[in-house]
């Protein structure tokens, strides 16, 4: 042992040795890293806090530079003033001074002294009302306003001790005012600047200020002077910066409190780290060494311990691969596991030697089974001991079935690891599998046969062939109504049950089983209450082992299914009968869904399918196909006036003119209320179909008597043809009803011919119609303002708001372009209120600035008068009285029937909203409506105003117009002023408000705008 122990000490002391060098050298590099890095740590610090101290001294230096000029900017517009008002009194000047004291400023004093160096007849003494100001000899006065007048420049002095106590900065500026001969000196203006208010309002003496500052005063030319503030910094390496003014500069310097000794507070603390990193760098080289040692010692031992390892790992190879057992280990904090071969296999991986994880395991799972699997592993881990069954699939397909077993341990290095053996048991479960299936299909089939048994009501019965005694089970002995204890019947009972007139057929149907070996029978059986029942009988002839023949069946109740086929018997003959009528009703419905009930013709539905079977041949298998589409005039008035008994009439007397003028082979049918169809054929030219129209609009328009009245109607029709097949009625239809509108529009009581202009015309009325709606959503409908003038200022009175289109290719576009288009797709109402909410807008920005437009005139739409929700929607604009003026039509009906419209009207002018008539004098307004609706306003037509300069009886027919307006108390407005006569002229005639282009034309908002600040008008008149 001792010379064991000699030689370990001697092994020790030569891996000593080697590792003594390294240890030296790293610590001399680490010395002299850490003298670099204190030393640059200590100049990067200092450099940080010099920029810190000149960001805080470069703030000062804005705050002192803004304060001084602001102080001068406002004395200078004293200044500029007095070069304006050389002559200004005492007083003048008070007021001016003191309004300078109101900004925000350091100003302490402000005087002026007017020719003081030509004439000194004013003193330079502390006490002198004109400079209010003292400083501390006269001769430095008088060399300060001398140097302000001969340089014309501002003159900056002091800091200086004041009489009135304190200390101020001196401003004298000289003040010029323009003569003959030029800039002529008139006297000084002379500020004094509070010391103490400047030094706070600029920061220098904020207790919280972390740093110390002087101030010294440097001259024009840029020498150093006094120092002025704060301590002398000049030997501690200051911070400088320059203050500049108006006369030379101040040279602000800076050093942190304490000075630059604290920049190096945190150099120990670097230090320290330092040599604890070192500590940290030396320390691993020594443990090192210590442990290249300790291995060297353990190295035999392992060696040894692997030989034995290697022994008993090749018995347990051995014994594994005769068991067929797969063995496994897995780490549980890595989940890395060690398969060996057959661990593999059974898995269906390759034996490939690699290590597996928790995942490879895992997916080799099927996936029926994967969650189960897995449960009972991680319960496994918790308990220390693993057990489970499984399926595992590997990637050609084949399924295993897998008993797994393991346990948990930990190794010598304390790491918990479960080490487990698999082994397939496929072939014991799947004859496991094989015996419970067999058990379970025979348990199935006997509890479904009992419970088909049960649910049908089935008797089974069994017959000894050689001593005929049957075997009855408990419903057999229902169905026949027999005691139900009893299971042994005779032949004989069977007899007294079964009904009398069914015995012999029943009977006979048994004798047929013996050679047959099957037997079926119905018959009836009487029960004790004397009902009746009806019984299937079913049996099959069969040989037992013992040689015993045997006649095994069923009996069933069909005593329902007899009274169903009885029912359904004479449910047959019912419904047969029934289907015969049907038949003829549908041929009643059929007739009566393809005609009008009123007048006997085809209908829109007959005329659809006539339509669909002419598309391949056209009318007739011509080829060809016209339609006629003719809607009756004045229809409505009939049946609003006569009733709707007299508007049948005349539909029954329209259809049979059409009748009466078509030939036989024509179609012709009635598609709606007032408007019918005629087909024919399109070969016999345009000339024809012509006359055939002119004949019906000709018959139609002859009178007719109803009930001792004469009544007349007539008829338009569009006429479109389709020639060459294939026909196309779709667009057919739509080429007539196009016609049919140009009929209309022409004046009805006509026909019209389709055509590809007229097609081109409803083409762009339909784009136009799509752009409007498209312009709605995009808000391109806005507001252009004519203004209107009082007649004799010539100010503005009022606007009157226009709806212009700004389209997005056509450009600003008149209302005559889309209003036509806007009323047929019933917008105006629409366009109407967004021209409102533009002008409520743009009234409350003009009166933002200032501009007067006192009020602003909107159209209103007859349409909108109707709309019920209209005084609604005006109260939610809340717009304030007198604001508004809605411009009413003279066309518009205002008579009494007219509830809706009065009403609206009504309330209008409750909410503040003046009214006025529109183009007065081409209408047929009475004055017996302006009583009633009393207007605010009405507005004389341009036809009317065009003419006055030459026609004197227009003159007389615009004066009456105005004194209608004056007797009722009505504003007059003259609309289409074009030259400055025509306002002349009005304004004589009495008109109150004029507008037209002699004063502006219509006008965006913004020109608007323009017109108003430039009041070029007033130059025009």
């Amino acid at each position: 042992m001792s010379s064991e122990a000699s030689k370990l000490q001697e092994w020790r002391l030569a891996w000593l040795k080697p590792m003594v060098l390294p240890a030296l050298i790293g610590l001399a590099v680490l010395v002299a890293v850490g003298l670099f890095v204190d030393r640059q740590s200590t100049y990067l610090a200092e450099e940080r806090m010099r920029a810190e101290v000149l960001a805080q001294a470069s703030l000062i230096r804005a705050k002192l530079e803004g304060n001084i000029n602001s102080n001068i900017q406002l004395v200078r517009g004293l200044v500029s003033t007095l070069t304006t008002e050389p002559e200004m009194d005492q007083r003048r000047f008070s007021a001016l001074v003191s309004s300078l004291f109101e900004e925000h400023s350091q100003l302490r004093s402000v005087a002026a002294a007017p020719d003081l160096v030509v004439s000194m007849t004013y003193p330079f003494d502390g006490n002198d009302r004109a400079i209010g100001l003292d400083y501390r000899t006269n001769e430095q006065q008088r060399d300060s306003v001398l140097r302000a007048r001969d340089t014309g420049k501002l003159v900056l002095a002091g800091p200086v001790e004041l009489v009135q106590g304190g200390h101020g900065f001196i401003g004298r500026f000289p003040v010029f005012t323009d003569g003959p001969a030029g800039g002529t000196f008139w006297g000084i203006v002379s500020a004094v600047v509070d010391v103490g208010r400047l030094y706070a309002d600029s920061g220098l003496v904020d207790p919280a200020l972390g740093i110390d500052i002087s101030i010294t005063g440097r001259d024009a030319k840029g020498h150093l002077g006094e120092r002025f503030f704060g301590p002398d910094l000049t030997r501690q390496n200051p911070v400088t910066a320059d203050v500049v003014l108006p006369s030379g500069t101040w040279e602000i310097s800076a050093v942190p409190k304490g000075g630059w000794v604290a920049a190096h507070k945190d150099a120990w603390m670097l230090r320290l780290a330092l040599l604890a990193a070192g500590a940290l760098i030396l320390l691993p080289i020594i443990i090192t060494g210590r442990l290249v040692g300790e291995r060297q010692l353990h190295f035999r031992e392992l060696k040894a311990r692997e030989a034995a390892l290697h022994r008993l790992s090749r018995r347990l190879t051995l014994a594994l691969e005769t068991s067929q057992v797969g063995v496994w280990e897995m780490d549980l904090v890595t989940q890395e596991q060690i398969w060996d071969d057959r661990m593999n296999e059974l898995n269906g991986y390759p034996a490939d030697g690699n290590e597996r994880c928790y995942a490879h395991w895992v997916n080799s799972l099927h996936p029926d089974d994967r969650e189960r699997a897995k449960a009972d592993f991680h319960a496994g881990l918790r308990r220390g001991s693993y057990r489970s069954e499984f399926r595992s699939i590997a990637p050609d397909g084949q399924m295993r079935h897998i008993r797994s077993v393991g346990t948990v341990y930990t190794d010598a290095d304390g790491h918990r690891k479960i080490l487990g053996v698999n082994w397939d048991v496929t072939t014991d479960v799947t004859k496991t599998a094989e015996l419970k299936a067999r058990e379970t299909e025979l348990v199935q089939v006997t509890r479904r046969l009992e419970l088909a048994l049960e649910a049908s009501k089935i008797g089974v019965w069994e017959l000894d062939l050689a001593t005929g005694l049957e075997t009855w089970d408990l419903r057999m002995n229902q169905l026949y109504g027999l005691p139900e204890h009893d299971q042994t019947r005779t032949h004989a009972q069977w007899r007294d049950a079964v009904h009398p007139g069914d015995l012999d057929r029943a009977e006979a149907d048994f004798a047929r089983m013996l050679p047959t070996g099957r037997y079926e029978s119905t018959y009836r059986v009487r029960l004790a209450d004397g009902s009746v029942r009806h019984i299937r009988s079913v049996g099959i002839k069969f040989d037992e082992p013992d040689a015993k023949e045997r006649v095994i069946g069923v009996n069933w109740d069909v005593t329902a299914d007899v009274t169903l086929n009885e029912d359904l018997r004479l449910a047959k003959q019912a419904t047969e009968a029934h289907n015969r009528e049907l038949d003829a009703a549908r041929v009643r419905i059929e007739y009566n869904a393809l005609h009008d009930s009123l007048t006997g013709l085809p209908n829109r539905r007959y005329l659809d399918e006539k339509l669909k079977a002419m598309e391949a041949e056209g009318f007739g298998d011509r080829g060809s196909v016209a339609l006629l589409h003719i809607d009756l005039d004045r229809f409505k008035q009939i049946n609003d006036t006569m009733g709707h008994a007299a508007g049948d009439a005349m539909l029954v007397h329209a259809s049979s003119v059409l009748l009466a003028n078509c030939g036989w082979e024509d179609f012709v049918a009635r598609i709606g209320g007032d408007e019918f169809v005629v087909l024919t054929s399109a070969n016999n030219g345009d000339i024809y179909l012509g006359t055939l129209a002119e004949k019906i609009v000709t018959q139609m328009r002859r009178p007719v008597n109803y009930e001792g009245h004469e009544v007349r109607f007539g008829v338009s029709i569009g006429i479109a043809a389709e020639r060459g097949t294939p026909i196309d009625c779709k667009r057919l239809l739509i080429n007539a009803d196009i016609a049919l509108y140009r009929a209309k529009g022409r004046g009805r009581n006509r026909f019209e011919f389709f055509s590809e202009a007229l097609q081109a015309e409803v083409v762009k009325s339909k784009r136009v119609a799509d752009e409007i709606l498209a312009g709605l959503e995009r808000n391109e409908f806005i507001a252009f303002y004519q203004p209107q003038f009082d007649a004799h200022t010539h100010d503005v009175v009022g606007v009157e708001a226009l709806a212009r289109w700004n389209h997005p290719l056509e450009g600003i576009r008149a209302p005559y372009a889309f209003l036509p288009m806007a009323e047929e797709l019933n917008v105006v109402s629409t366009i109407d209120r967004l021209i409102l909410e533009q002008a409520l807008g743009d009234l409350k920005r003009w009166r933002a600035k200032g501009l007067q437009v006192p009020r602003a005139s909107v159209n209103v739409s007859l349409r909108r008068l109707h709309d019920e929700d209209l005084i609604r929607g005006l109260r939610e604009l809340e717009i304030e009285p007198g604001l508004i003026s809605f411009e009413l039509v003279e066309s518009i009906y205002l008579d009494e029937s007219d509830a809706i419209v009065g009403w609206n009207i009504d309330q209008i002018k409750e909410l503040g909203i003046d009214v006025e008539i529109d183009d007065f004098g081409t209408g047929y307004a009475s004055i017996v409506s302006l009583q009633k609706l009393r207007p605010k306003r009405l507005k004389i037509d341009r036809q009317l105003v065009h003419p006055i300069l030459t026609d004197q009886a227009q003159r007389r027919l615009l004066v009456s117009i105005i004194e209608i307006g004056k007797s009722m108390n009505i504003e007059v407005v003259a609309e289409g002023v074009e030259t400055m006569e025509h306002a002349r002229i009005l304004r004589d005639l009495g008109c109150d408000i004029l507008q037209g282009y002699a004063f502006a034309k219509p006008l965006s908002a913004r020109e608007l705008e323009n017109l108003l600040f430039a009041q070029t008008w007033r130059k025009a008149g």
